[in-house]
C-alpha cells in the first residue's frame, strides 16, 4: 500500500466521498473529460460475474466438477452454518446460475485450499491432469 495515496484518501474531504447520493464523487469529476456522462454518472457497477461464472461454467467444469467430488467433505464443517449446501454447488455446476453463483465459487476455491492444505495429493493431481489438458485443449 501507497502511504501517499493513503493519505490522500484520508484528507479528501466527505463532501467529495459522497454528495446527495453520488459515491466516488473524485473519481466522477476527474473523468468528466474522459468517459461518456452516462457513463461518468450511472448509480450502479456493472459487474462482470455472470460472464465470470459463465466462463468457469464452460471451461472450467471439469475442474470444478473434480474438486466437488473429491472434497465435499472438507467443506461440510464450514457449511453448517450458511445457508449453501453441497446440493447448491452441484445445482451451480449443472448449470443453474442464480445469486448463489459467487458463494458457490468462494466454496469450491475454499474447497481446493483446504484440500491441499490437508495433503491431498490424490486431489492435486486431479486438478493437475485436468489443468493440463485443459492448457492443451485451448
Amino acid at each position: 500500500m501507497d502511504k501517499r495515496l493513503l493519505e490522500f484518501c484520508v484528507s479528501v474531504p466527505p463532501e467529495q466521498k459522497l454528495d446527495q447520493g453520488w459515491t466516488r464523487l473524485v473519481m466522477r469529476n476527474a473523468m468528466a473529460d474522459v468517459l461518456p456522462t452516462d457513463i461518468q454518472w450511472r448509480r450502479h457497477k456493472i459487474t462482470p460475474n455472470a460472464l465470470f461464472i459463465a466462463g468457469l461454467q464452460q471451461f472450467d467444469l471439469p475442474l470444478l466438477e473434480a474438486v466437488l467430488r473429491q472434497s465435499g467433505d472438507l467443506l461440510e464443517p464450514y457449511l453448517a452454518q450458511t445457508e449453501l449446501p453441497l446440493k447448491h454447488l452441484q445445482a451451480w455446476l449443472d448449470g443453474d446460475i442464480t445469486e448463489l453463483s459467487p458463494n458457490a465459487w468462494n466454496a469450491l476455491t475454499l474447497m481446493m485450499w483446504l484440500s491441499n492444505r490437508d495433503g491431498s495429493a490424490p486431489l492435486r493431481q486431479q486438478i493437475a491432469e485436468v489443468c493440463k489438458a485443459h492448457t492443451l485443449t485451448r
